[in-house]
């Protein structure tokens, strides 16, 4: 993807973006979120950038002999994670409040301990190319609730989502 089209992507959350060849770095400034979590560690980690807290965003700061791409990578990496967060937030309200409502109208006790919590089977879709900023499509399997929770691999995701629950 051409440099301008990932910075259109990132135009809702980025307030810089340079280039210093003095220095040899490059950065780029994000605003977000009071709410949103940067893993910086696991950014430096996994792309070699830097991530600092400063005044009216968070800078990434990157060698230019990594490229424009590894950088932006990492952007685009810190937003799509916080945007699924997001999104996954969002929805356990919405099953939280159909959740609430069967157990406002349902009478019989009996009927609500068979309540079971089962994905639908989604048709298989061709293999398409994905973005670092959009969503991952998931595999559908069945699953009940009654099980012991498997570790989603988000970042602070329960934190997350009791503090969205909360506000």
């Amino acid at each position: 993807m051409a440099l301008k089209d990932r910075i259109e992507k990132l135009k809702p959350y980025l307030l810089v973006y340079n280039v210093s060849m003095e220095d040899g770095v490059q950065y780029a400034v994000l605003r977000i979120p009071k709410n949103w979590s940067v893993p910086v560690q696991e950014i430096k980690n996994a792309y070699g950038v830097e991530v600092r807290n400063i005044e009216g965003g968070i800078c990434f700061l990157a060698e230019i002999d990594k490229g424009s791409d590894v950088l932006f990578d990492s952007l685009e990496y810190a937003v799509d994670l916080n945007v699924r967060l997001l999104e996954r937030a969002e929805l356990l309200k919405e099953k939280v409040e159909e959740l609430k409502n069967i157990f406002l109208t349902e009478k019989s006790i009996e009927k609500l301990k068979t309540i079971e919590f089962v994905f639908k089977p989604r048709k298989k879709v061709a293999a398409k190319v994905k973005t670092a900023v959009e969503k991952p499509q998931e595999e559908a399997n069945e699953v009940v609730v009654k099980e012991e929770p498997k570790d989603s691999g988000d970042t602070g995701l329960m934190d997350f989502v009791e503090k969205s629950i909360e506000e």
